[in-house]
């Protein structure tokens, strides 16, 4: 029984020596996808057909997507790309830096912004990104016809985690944030004055649990924004549409505030060990 025994130590010793060790880390992402119009008849009887016009596109390009930005730093410099395209185009950015990337994309009916930041054995050296794809110069334009409504809409969803919050140990922390945005604006629905619809879903993490140290924590959203402008006029009216996917995040914590956790192969290992060892027993008690 001896030999049992020191074997199974030097198994379980094997599996920790395998174990991998749980890396404090952020993560933050935004995406506003399948993007839909859908135009109402306030006056049937007033034979103007509901009709939207995007300025200086060719066809409906919802979106109107033409910049996308991604930034990173941390103890060893700062990374930071920015595009502009022309409107239709797919746009993106990617910057990375040691520890901590980021990137955003613009297609012809989606934004999507992500990021994240894994702390090293060095604690209180911030790592941070940031991520945003999103219209700009006011939004996309458009004109919609006498005595019609416009509804916009899109699916929208958001993430952050963290993987430690606070190290009461050290005093450092991290937070993440995500959030995903529509606004509609434009002249008001009689043609005099304004008026303006705004829609968003965020996720956020952060130290601010000071309190309950050691805490890993996730949140995350998954919504239809929704936008709408009238038009209760007899002639055409202007109104413009932003969208925005927006991803953020930093954590200065030390690689090691979490504990080591093995991976599912350390396991595996450990039991045929145990497996073997067992095989082996019975073998030395049949002799």
């Amino acid at each position: 029984m001896k030999f049992v025994f020191k074997k199974l130590a030097l198994v379980g010793a094997i599996a920790i020596g395998f174990a991998t060790p749980a890396m404090a880390a952020v993560s933050a992402s935004a995406t506003i996808s399948d993007f839909t119009i859908t135009l109402y008849d306030l006056n049937p009887l007033d034979g103007i057909v509901p009709t939207i016009t995007w300025a200086n596109v060719s066809g409906i390009d919802p979106n109107m997507a033409t910049y996308t930005n991604a930034n990173v730093s941390g103890q060893y410099g700062t990374s930071y790309t920015n595009n502009y395209m022309p409107v239709g185009e797919v746009n993106s950015s990617m910057a990375s830096i040691f520890n901590a990337a980021a990137s955003a994309t613009i297609t012809t009916n989606s934004l999507s912004a992500s990021g994240s930041a894994t702390a090293t054995s060095a604690g209180g050296n911030g790592k941070s990104f940031t991520a945003s794809a999103q219209n700009y110069n006011g939004g996309g334009s458009f004109q919609l016809s006498a005595n019609t409504a416009v509804v916009f809409q899109a699916n929208a969803s958001t993430q952050a985690s963290s993987t430690v919050g606070y190290d009461s140990s050290t005093g450092n922390g991290e937070s993440a944030s995500a959030n995903a945005v529509m606004t509609v604006n434009g002249v008001g629905a009689s043609g005099n004055g304004s008026q303006n619809s705004y829609d968003t879903t965020s996720s956020f993490v952060g130290n601010y649990y000071w309190w309950y140290p050691n805490s890993p924590s996730t949140q995350s959203t998954s919504v239809t924004l929704a936008g709408a402008f009238v038009n209760m006029s007899a002639g055409l009216l202007t109104g413009t549409i932003q969208l925005g996917a927006n991803a953020s995040g930093s954590t200065n914590v030390v690689a090691s505030a979490i504990a080591a956790v093995p991976e599912p192969e350390s396991y595996a290992m450990f039991l045929a060990g145990l497996g073997l060892i067992g095989a082996m027993a019975r073998r030395r008690q049949s002799l």
